[in-house]
């Protein structure tokens, strides 16, 4: 007997199932290593801007005419101090789901009003008023225009439209 003949390890027909888990398994390093590299530019550009929205798939979106909008609220982390490189890929790991998807993108920023350093996924949509609407319907104060490096607030739903009326007494 050969040891090819008693040794199930070595083969010479493709064996689709065997052949389908090593396509699977050669794609998580790479994939990891695309996350690693945007972890590089988002952790960067946090720390020298106190924010940065890197795209997995399209890398930093930094001076693109974007608008970010946080629509996850169970995604959202917040951290007293700026956040690891660890924890943003560990955070981008765990959102692989979300940030592999088209115009999604890893979004970080220090919220003044609270002094907390905020990690999320965040849709980036080209069109202001597109983006103020999802901002409107995930109750969100604001989005965040890319291009200028500003928050845009959203109007409350009482403040979108003047009846003219007064909360109170006489005219």
């Amino acid at each position: 007997m050969r040891p090819a003949d008693t040794t199930p390890a070595i083969t010479y027909h493709v064996d689709s199932i065997n052949h389908t888990e090593q396509q699977s398994t050669c794609k998580v390093p790479s994939s990891l290593h695309s996350v690693a590299a945007a972890i590089n530019i988002s952790y960067a550009m946090h720390n020298r801007t106190n924010g940065s929205t890197v795209s997995l798939i399209n890398g930093s979106m930094a001076g693109k005419n974007l608008f970010a909008v946080s629509i996850y609220p169970a995604r959202k982390i917040e951290f007293w101090e700026r956040p690891s490189w660890q924890e943003l890929f560990e955070f981008a790991k765990a959102n692989m789901d979300l940030l592999l998807k088209p115009d999604h993108a890893l979004g970080t920023w220090f919220n003044d009003w609270e002094c907390v350093h905020v990690v999320d996924v965040v849709v980036c949509i080209s069109d202001r008023d597109a983006a103020l609407g999802l901002g409107l319907r995930a109750e969100k104060e604001a989005v965040f225009d890319i291009e200028a490096r500003r928050e845009i607030p959203i109007p409350l739903p009482h403040q979108r439209f003047n009846t003219n009326q007064h909360a109170g007494g006489a005219q």
